[in-house]
């Protein structure tokens, strides 16, 4: 068994197999941990990079999606963990974003406050 601690209010976890991603809302950021080791791999924070209280975590493998309660998501490197977009709410019309997932095709988001679902194309 293995305690990852110091993660400010964690609220989403994801794994791709090699990757465990973890969004933490009061830290504004993602961690990255290894899916062998549990090894701290990065810290991804701030709202530079879009994040606003990040509540859930999705993945294709290629990219990482994050749902931030602030009306907003990021995409991610998978390979990397940089910031490639952060997607506007008000495009996709997130209101409260709390849930993300990756269908194969699509990014569904799930809308708290809208009391409503998204989705979106990836690409």
């Amino acid at each position: 068994m293995q305690v990852i601690s110091g993660i400010a209010v964690p609220t989403g976890i994801y794994s791709d197999g090699t990757h465990v991603w973890v969004a933490n809302s009061a830290g504004d950021s993602v961690t990255e941990l290894s899916a062998a080791t549990g090894a701290l791999v990065q810290v991804i924070s701030g709202s530079s990079d879009g994040f606003r209280h990040p509540d859930a975590i999705s993945s294709d493998g290629t990219h990482v999606w994050v749902a931030n309660r602030g009306d907003s998501a990021t995409e991610l490197s998978a390979v990397t963990g940089t910031p490639v977009q952060v997607i506007s709410g008000s495009r996709y019309g997130f209101n409260q974003p709390k849930a993300i997932f990756f269908d194969g095709s699509d990014v569904w988001v799930a809308n708290l406050g809208g009391q409503s679902v998204t989705g979106f194309p990836v690409g």
